[in-house]
């Protein structure tokens, strides 16, 4: 198969024209200070492994059970119900009272910005933001036209 640069087919939407996530931009930049022989630390997004951070073995063994047990498929949306559970009575023991049905659990905390400020803007909000700043939630806000 060859691969081709060519113009996409079907174009980027109107939304996402001009959407930038500062991250992304500086992993180029960080490629290309490694390309000139420098030691780059990538402290950002991408595998935790590559960058010498180990999965703790009693991570791997709660996997591996709940595999075994056949606790491998896809997870309701909102999350594991006995984990959400888990998070509430956390909330409790620091003195918050929120029920597991009000809680629900992501993938990681960009899904869960991106869900978050989805659910509570809409276009034209203004938002203020603290500078410095994580890079997503500019990101989403441009998306969403906040």
């Amino acid at each position: 198969m060859m691969l081709v640069d060519s113009p996409p087919r079907i174009p980027v939407s109107r939304r996402n024209s001009g959407f930038d996530y500062a991250i992304r931009s500086i992993v180029a930049e960080a490629r290309k200070v490694e390309a000139k022989g420098q030691a780059v630390k990538y402290l950002n997004i991408g595998d935790p492994v590559l960058f010498g951070f180990q999965t703790p073995p009693h991570l791997i063994e709660a996997v591996e059970k709940a595999m075994r047990d056949g606790r491998n498929g896809y997870t309701p949306a909102d999350g594991v119900p006995e984990a959400r559970e888990a998070v509430a009575r956390e909330f409790h023991a620091r003195g918050l009272s929120v029920s597991a049905d009000r809680i629900i659990l992501t993938a990681g905390a960009s899904e869960g910005i991106d869900l978050a400020l989805s659910v509570l803007l809409d276009p034209e909000d203004e938002v203020l933001v603290s500078v410095p700043t994580y890079p997503l939630y500019t990101a989403v806000l441009a998306k969403l036209g906040a």
